[in-house]
């Protein structure tokens, strides 16, 4: 679906509809945010590191470059965190922020004037036409976040302060992710005595 969003058009009233339906894609996959916060977020609510400097215009060396505070309004059941950004959202994000300040637009305009709606039509259709046989909707974005995060090792808590839930939520959902396995402890010490 990214490629194809990408690399394919949609125009309607002489605008590529394609363009934030690609951006808020990767909002969506980069960040686990929910739909209703993603829809939140204003250009003047990312932050950069470096953005004064000119360098925001270009790649990341990592995701701490660049972040954006959510929860500042709108989004339901959001509380004011960090959101890092990484390199391949942060140049889709500055690419879009510069042409819609080109086109006369302002910082406090929200990144996507569309509705929850319109995601929800876009994954309705686009997989099928795509050949995907599976259901995507909004919340596979943030599953799929959450898992990666939990099997690449990130802590409960950072997580939990990066997606704005408490830690009860997220065991409750994904206590598949945290099976008990004790292979996985005496691995750590096997690799341990091996050093």
């Amino acid at each position: 679906m990214d490629n194809y969003l990408a690399s394919n058009s949609f125009f309607r009233n002489g605008v590529d509809r394609n363009i934030k339906r690609y951006l808020a894609m990767n909002f969506l996959y980069y960040t686990g945010m929910t739909v209703g916060e993603i829809l939140a977020v204003r250009y003047q609510d990312i932050i950069c590191s470096c953005e004064a400097a000119g360098c925001c215009q270009t790649a990341f060396s990592d995701a701490t470059d660049t972040g954006f505070i959510i929860g500042l309004d709108g989004a339901k059941k959001s509380k004011l965190r960090l959101v890092p950004m990484p390199e391949p959202l942060a140049a889709l994000f500055f690419r879009d922020k510069k042409q819609h300040l080109s086109d006369g637009g302002s910082q406090n305009d929200l990144i996507f004037s569309f509705t929850h709606g319109t995601i929800i039509e876009m994954l309705r259709k686009l997989p099928p036409q795509l050949g995907i046989d599976n259901r995507i909707v909004c919340q596979t974005f943030r599953d799929t976040y959450i898992e990666k995060m939990v099997r690449n090792g990130i802590t409960l808590p950072q997580l939990c302060y990066v997606l704005g839930e408490s830690q009860a939520t997220i065991v409750k959902r994904y206590a598949f992710l945290f099976e008990n396995d004790p292979q996985i402890i005496l691995a750590v010490f096997s690799a341990e005595a091996e050093k």
